[in-house]
């Protein structure tokens, strides 16, 4: 019997030593020298497949990525009984996480397989312009960027920039996006931006690719007067809303009139109600302006008028105050007990809106009175009846002023107008309560 066990030990450890090394040769070998590696760009995962089914813990012995990887492994259906015990003909490896653009290297047994995933490719960027008239948006602005493959959104978020530029420096702002959205399988992106100042340079950039843009403010692109029909029309460069036009319109002297906006609404017509001839006019819109002015009419020559007779010096007590407007030599003189102690040029009511005549006082005091019916301003300005005054040239907030070529002529709309520097000193002369008279 012991002979017997001792002649089968060996025997039975040559048909181990046999089986292993046939296993390793007719089974494993095949298996190793046919495996074929591949990369699913779409799924993220590596697929490895074999002629013949691998055992799970061989395979994995011998299977590695460089950089390492962490990540799940899938492997395919069994064989089909009784060959279960064998293993599977397909792994699939998904890693966590793959850098776009990074060579990676999968080795399993002595087969090396190499691939790198490409970053999504930019293929357009393009901006729309919002306002008032836009189908899309009524403010700020929007990005729209289409991709050649799909983009995930945290790579897009973390590839993204936008700048704005300020004194010639591009700064990256962060809070300027309202909202994104992702569309045609995540090859294109919808960014809606909160606000896009007017005249300000910005920079949207992903994935190497640079948009520069910019919103346009509307400017006057030309202004023009018809003489014939009396009205004054404004081409602008791009549409505006009426209240932002308005804003910037302005007439010196004060016109009022019908204003007239085409529906594109880059084209105004404004057509005054009166333009007074022999009188200039200053009309501004936007960033323009220009002279207008309707020719006289040739007067006939007046006939001589009759020498006036001197008129009579007021009389006044011992240092009483008075304040003489004449009329008809467009003069204000100032007296104090009798006597005249300043004489300046005047600018009294025009036809149509004369200057009221007869005795005054001076009622209210103004450093510089702010008028609301012609939008203007009034310097050293004192009230003597109703809406009546005493004042400098006016100027109006843009700091047009009235000139002083029309001093000696009646064409204000009834105030007594006065040169800069006499106005002061007659309102430093005159107190509350200061007599006035006005005379022809």
């Amino acid at each position: 019997m012991l002979k017997k066990i001792v002649i089968f030990i060996p025997v039975l450890i040559l048909i181990i030593l046999l089986s292993y090394t046939s296993f390793q040769y007719f089974y494993l070998t095949p298996i190793k020298n046919n495996a074929c590696i591949e990369f699913d760009k779409e799924k993220k995962e590596i697929i490895i497949s074999f002629q013949q089914p691998i055992p799970p813990n061989y395979f994995l012995k011998n299977f590695e990525v460089a950089p390492h990887s962490e990540g799940e492994f899938v492997f395919g259906e069994k064989s089909e009984p009784p060959f279960q015990f064998l293993g599977y003909k397909e792994v699939r490896f998904r890693p966590q996480e793959i850098e776009f653009d990074k060579t990676y290297k999968v080795k399993n047994f002595d087969r090396e397989f190499s691939f790198a995933l490409p970053s999504p490719k930019p293929r357009e960027l393009s901006f729309i312009e919002c306002g008032p008239r836009s189908d899309v948006c009524k403010e700020g602005g929007i990005l729209v960027m289409t991709f050649f493959e799909p983009i995930e959104e945290d790579y897009f978020l973390e590839q993204f920039k936008l700048f704005e530029c300020n004194l010639k420096k591009y700064n990256r702002i962060f809070s300027n996006i309202k909202d994104y959205s992702f569309s045609n399988s995540n090859k294109k992106v919808v960014i809606q931006l909160n606000s896009v100042e007017e005249d300000k340079d910005y920079k949207a950039e992903i994935l190497g690719k640079e948009l520069s843009f910019k919103i346009e403010s509307p400017k006057t692109k030309s202004i023009f007067f018809d003489k014939t029909r009396k009205e004054i029309t404004i081409i602008l460069t791009k549409p505006i809303e009426k209240e932002r036009f308005f804003e910037s319109f302005k007439t010196n002297p004060y016109l009022k009139g019908k204003f007239i906006f085409d529906e594109p609404g880059t084209k105004v017509i404004f057509k005054p109600y009166k333009i007074e001839e022999g009188k200039n006019y200053k009309i501004e819109a936007l960033d323009k302006s220009i002279q207008i002015g309707l020719k006289p009419k040739p007067k006939p020559k007046p006939k001589p008028k009759p020498k006036p007779k001197p008129k009579p010096k007021p009389q006044l007590a011992s240092g009483e105050k008075l304040i003489e407007v004449d009329l008809s030599e467009q003069r204000l003189k100032l007296y104090q007990g009798g006597k005249v102690i300043g004489e300046y040029i005047t600018s009294t009511g025009r036809s149509g809106m004369p200057t009221p005549t007869g005795s005054f006082r001076i009622l209210r005091r103004e450093r510089n009175h702010w008028s609301v019916t012609y939008r203007l301003y009034m310097p050293y300005c004192l009230r003597f009846y109703n809406g009546y005054y005493i004042h400098e040239l006016p100027y109006w907030p843009g700091g047009y002023r009235e000139g002083e070529e029309h001093l000696g002529i009646p064409v204000s709309h009834g105030c007594v107008r006065l040169g800069i520097g006499a106005a002061g000193k007659v309102y430093n002369f005159a107190t509350i309560g200061t007599k006035l008279v006005i005379h022809r």
